[in-house]
């Protein structure tokens, strides 16, 4: 098996997990309205999770001494840090260099204009921000590839 098909799995496992929370969350309680009631039986929703949680720990241990065989930890580490950084340089890329407010003044009567500025040079974070997102997109790539050609160690 491939690490992509392996992340793929882990991917499908949670979601499993999910939808069996889900269950169990919505057949909480009831109302006894009537004596003839039933309860729902959680136990086979309890093992079913039991299974998965132990099959999504085992495969996602397996990725990690995959990466470390292969040596892909530090370009994830890499990915995750360029993926903070767009992130963090997305907030303050959006905010203009200069715009105006109007303020005081009741419907628009007799408010004055005042300009605002941008604390930072904006141009300079969007210049930032870009060549940090390429960075980001050859890396995802050069990662993926290797996803699809490493083996998952057993």
């Amino acid at each position: 098996m491939k690490l992509a098909e392996a992340l793929t799995q882990v991917k499908d496992i949670k979601g499993k997990i999910a939808k069996l929370e889900g269950q169990l969350q919505s057949k909480t309680t009831v109302t006894m309205l009537a004596k003839d009631v039933v309860v729902p039986d959680h136990d086979a929703i309890f093992e079913e999770v039991s299974k998965l949680s132990t099959a999504l720990a085992r495969l996602k241990t397996r990725i990690v001494e995959t990466n470390v065989k292969y040596d892909l930890m530090h370009k994830i580490h890499e990915f995750q840090e360029a993926k903070f950084a767009v992130s963090f340089l997305q907030t303050f890329a959006d905010v203009e260099q200069k715009s105006y407010t109007l303020q005081g003044g009741a419907f628009g009567q007799n408010q004055e204009k005042y300009e605002q500025v941008a604390t930072f040079n904006v141009a300079k974070v969007k210049e930032t921000l870009e060549a940090k997102q390429k960075a980001l997109r050859a890396l995802d790539l050069q990662l993926q590839r290797e996803n699809w050609q490493v083996d998952l160690v057993d």
